[in-house]
């Protein structure tokens, strides 16, 4: 089955699934691979029967990715859906074998910095992407374009680590002025981009501490936004033990 949903892919997308049974916490094997050709504009719905499911099974988990081998856990747990009912998939897909994206306002229990966001466009292989918008828009993206692609990068949430005192590149919420210098700053997940910005509205997680340079760094238009403005690019240290 699918589902019309706001936010689901702009492009056909292909999923590849398997399901396994749970009986009071226990797993069983998994299913052959089956796939999923989802149409734009709708998420897919499995609905597993309790009709005929294995003695004692009670719940069931999907692990689905976008490419072949690529699955990863999508409920919460593996007791989260119970048989004879259904589960909705999430877009993006959910990683609940690795690291997830964080929640918004998050100043605490964060793993890293994302190599590869979800809301890059994979073009162009294993370490390459484009992303629509420039500079000049929020976080350098200014849509929300399709979340995971045919890259692992995504799918599998690698992460940086972020060594203390090392400067951190982000666009900033608030109208950049010098007299933000100093100022603390928490991470606000911006809506319309899928990506997280320097808010010093949020709680504190770090410390603003310049200014990203460039042609006409003070002019009203740039490619890292200028006296005034918001979305300026700015450098950011994580407070040590945060991040």
């Amino acid at each position: 089955m699918t589902a019309t949903a706001t936010g689901a892919p702009a492009i056909p997308f292909t999923y590849y699934c398997v399901l396994t049974y749970t009986a009071s916490g226990t797993e069983s094997l998994t299913s052959q691979q089956f796939v999923i050709n989802c149409p734009a504009g709708l998420l897919p719905i499995i609905s597993v029967s309790a009709t005929g499911e294995p003695s004692g099974a009670d719940h069931f988990a999907a692990y689905v990715g976008v490419y072949p081998g690529g699955t990863a856990l999508q409920q919460a747990s593996r007791t989260t859906t119970a048989t004879g009912s259904t589960y909705t998939f999430a877009y993006p897909l959910t990683n609940n074998i690795g690291v997830n994206q964080s929640a918004s306002n998050d100043n605490a229990s964060i793993v890293g910095i994302a190599i590869a966001d979800s809301g890059a466009v994979y073009a162009l292989g294993i370490g390459g992407s484009s992303a629509a918008g420039g500079y000049n828009q929020t976080l350098g993206i200014w849509s929300n374009p399709p979340a995971l692609g045919s890259s692992p990068e995504a799918q599998y949430g690698f992460v940086a680590s972020v060594a203390n005192n090392a400067p951190v590149e982000m666009s900033l919420k608030q109208a950049w002025y010098p007299s933000l210098i100093g100022s603390s700053f928490g991470l606000t997940l911006d809506t319309s981009s899928g990506w997280f910005i320097a808010d010093t509205g949020a709680t504190a997680i770090g410390t603003i501490i310049g200014k990203v340079t460039g042609a006409g760094a003070y002019a009203s238009t740039d490619d890292v936004g200028g006296y005034g403005e918001t979305g300026a690019r700015v450098l950011v240290n994580f407070t040590s033990g945060v991040i």
